[in-house]
């Protein structure tokens, strides 16, 4: 008889430890996942931090201003983009431009439409150009009706100056233009027609800032 609650209890206890040994391992995985949660949400953070860093990065870079390297590569992008190539004159074109200049002499627009092919005025004023000091390097005389309004080798009708820039730009020295009629000889006359250049307008534009800062300074004291 007393062996009885002897075995009872014993069977009580295990069943106790048993019921605490589960509750633990429940507890220790709830911890577990708990850890991995936070670990996960840490990682998520980690990496949400490194690209707000990288797309920080790339708007610094960005917002920061062009170099000189960049801007000139941009330009000539630009260039490049904006140039158009020059469309020769085929056989066709270019007989066509010289019955035209028989036709209608200097009207360049009459000329255009005579020739056709998507040519204009400013195209044809560029080839009559390049012909006309063609014809004078061969000492060859204008046509009839191009005479008409004016025998000199130039767009408008007026004496080439040998010391002009086109004339240097064809024959390369005032001494290699043949002079004839329809050709001058005014060295005077082409340095004061001469464009000026690049180098002189920034030369000007400095000179009438500095003029200018000289009278304010003059005016404030």
């Amino acid at each position: 008889m007393s062996a009885e609650p002897t075995v009872v209890a014993e069977e009580k206890v295990e069943e106790k430890a048993e019921s605490k040994s589960k509750d633990n391992n429940s507890m220790n995985k709830k911890q577990a996942n708990s850890c991995s949660k936070n670990n996960r949400k840490r990682k998520f953070e980690e990496m949400d931090n490194d690209k707000t860093i990288e797309s920080m990065n790339e708007l610094s870079i960005c917002n920061e201003p062009p170099t000189k390297k960049q801007k000139k590569s941009k330009n000539k992008d630009k260039n490049t983009k904006t140039k158009k190539k020059k469309r020769g004159w085929s056989e066709e074109e270019e007989r066509l431009y010289r019955e035209g200049l028989e036709l209608y002499g200097r009207d360049w627009k009459l000329l255009a439409s005579h020739v056709g092919n998507n040519r204009n005025a400013a195209s044809i004023r560029s080839h009559s150009q390049v012909y006309f000091l063609k014809l004078l390097s061969q000492n060859k005389l204008l046509p009839n009706k191009v005479l008409e309004s004016g025998n000199g080798y130039t767009l408008g009708g007026n004496p080439l100056n040998k010391y002009s820039s086109i004339a240097i730009r064809h024959f390369g020295k005032p001494e290699n233009v043949p002079m004839c009629d329809g050709v001058i000889s005014d060295k005077e006359a082409a340095e004061k027609n001469k464009r000026p250049s690049k180098k002189d307008k920034n030369k000007d534009n400095k000179d009438n800032k500095n003029n200018k800062d000289n009278k304010n300074k003059v005016i404030i004291n």
